[in-house]
């Protein structure tokens, strides 16, 4: 860091989870989120950087199991019709 810093780059550390959520300035600007998962409980999650007085950010959900959303991404982003969603779950390939 003193190197990087000496050469005017900026740089940082690289928390690991445990330090990221035991950090003072992530705990001070309330960037520790606990929010419900389906699977695990209560977890940790990182908040919303940006905070606004009259419209406060929220985070209300746990971040989307592996593959929960994928039916509803090809459907409505992909305009996929349910007979081509039922193929691919056939064929393995989601």
């Amino acid at each position: 860091m003193r190197l990087l810093a000496s050469a005017k780059l900026p740089a940082g550390p690289v928390y690991s989870m445990r330090d990221l959520f035991s950090d003072e300035q992530v705990l001070l600007r309330q960037m520790l989120v606990k929010v419900a998962h389906p699977k695990l409980g209560e977890i940790n999650q990182i908040g919303i950087p940006m905070k606004f007085s009259d419209t406060p950010p929220q985070i209300r959900e746990a971040p989307p199991l592996i593959g929960q959303q994928t039916d509803e991404v090809l459907r409505n982003i992909l305009n996929y019709d349910a007979g081509r969603i039922t193929e691919l779950h056939e064929k393995r390939v989601i």
